[in-house]
């Protein structure tokens, strides 16, 4: 015995509303992904704004031509490694 046209509609209705959710859960889900590498995008152009100010670029030149390249690549290197120790630290913290 089939049923009736309203049971057919109704079950019917009920998985679409079942795969309406499951669709929503997956695209909150890359929603924030995206926003995550927006965010890492955000961060990188907030660095580079900062560091092509003319006086962040001249101090730079300033610092290159008194420490010579040699002395000055390593600065930046400990800078660096300072800075990711930091991170984890902090991010440990939290």
């Amino acid at each position: 015995m089939a049923d009736s046209p309203a049971t057919e509609r109704a079950r019917r209705r009920e998985l679409l509303q079942q795969r309406c959710a499951f669709e929503r859960e997956q695209l909150a889900q890359e929603a924030e992904a995206v926003e995550a590498d927006l965010g890492r995008i955000d961060r990188g152009v907030r660095i580079a704004r900062a560091l092509t100010k003319p006086a962040v670029v001249t101090a730079g030149v300033a610092a290159l031509t008194m420490l010579g390249p040699g002395r000055a690549l390593k600065l930046v290197g400990r800078g660096l490694m300072l800075w990711s120790t930091a991170k984890r630290i902090f991010k440990t913290a939290r």
